[in-house]
């Protein structure tokens, strides 16, 4: 009770510093995630609270279908569509939340303003929260250095964090700690970390799918039978050689050609963005 309690104080509190007419009770955050310049592996991820709490039955993924390679404001005018189009159509599945929140600064948020607008849905309250480097404000950065006293607590650095209003130039300044800036900040940690889970989940396949292409006496009718009986590349690659073979179709030397290659480890890269 004491948790449902404090999270209807911080919808509360958030309602108030966002200047909305009612506390929003449902909020979604989209945030999206590249993997260097590498086509085929951006990603975007919803994440949801109801009442102050996180609501995963509305958390939502996205495979981006354009070729985007780093370019936040596309892969977000792509996933905004995607899913608004949805709310348009009348899907309660997907009706829009009370409040939306970009990861991001006036850039994404302008992004956001505009496919709402577009697609007839301008009453939807928007805002954006951005990491110093996203904000590009004149706040100075926390000092390097080894000693921990010097080192911002948790909440302190929450400072650094900005949040952006459609319509005002300046970001608000919300105080430290406080639990609007908390729960704003808390529902964007989650999206990031569904974004950057499932993008590491989007890129293992889109190398395993590239490795199988790869694979000498292995044409296109051989990889369709493959992918048809086992559904992935992910499960084709926890198949023995021997599994592999039963496929109709496939020959014992491709079975164990397609086995060992896909039985190689994949390389360890840079964490996504």
């Amino acid at each position: 009770a004491r948790d449902r309690q404090s999270a209807a104080a911080q919808v509360e509190a958030l309602g108030r510093a966002l200047h909305l007419r009612r506390p929003p009770r449902t909020i979604e955050c989209v945030d999206v995630s590249h993997w260097g310049g590498e086509a085929g592996t951006s990603v975007a991820a919803i994440a949801a609270m109801l009442d102050g709490r996180l609501d995963q039955s509305r958390y939502r993924r996205f495979r981006l279908r354009g070729d985007h390679r780093g370019d936040d404001y596309a892969a977000m005018r792509e996933v905004l569509l995607r899913r608004f189009e949805r709310a348009r159509s009348g899907d309660h599945r997907w009706a829009a939340p009370d409040l939306l929140v970009v990861d991001g600064g006036r850039g994404q948020l302008a992004v956001a303003q505009a496919v709402l607008a577009d697609l007839g849905l301008p009453d939807i309250n928007l805002a954006a929260i951005a990491k110093p480097h996203d904000a590009k404000d004149d706040r100075p950065a926390p000092p390097r250095t080894s000693d921990p006293a010097a080192i911002p607590a948790p909440e302190a650095a929450a400072t650094l964090d900005s949040v952006y209003l459609a319509g005002r130039k300046n970001p608000l300044r919300l105080r430290p700690g406080s639990p609007a800036l908390r729960l704003l900040a808390r529902l964007r940690d989650e999206t990031h970390r569904l974004a950057v889970s499932f993008q590491g989940i989007t890129r293992r396949r889109h190398r395993l799918t590239d490795r199988l292409a790869g694979i000498p006496g292995i044409g296109p009718v051989t990889r369709r039978r493959l992918l048809r009986a086992f559904g992935s590349v992910a499960r084709l690659a926890r198949a023995s050689a021997d599994e592999i073979a039963a496929v109709e179709g496939v020959t014992a030397a491709q079975a164990s050609a397609v086995a060992r290659e896909l039985a190689r480890g994949l390389p360890e890269d840079e964490p996504p963005s």
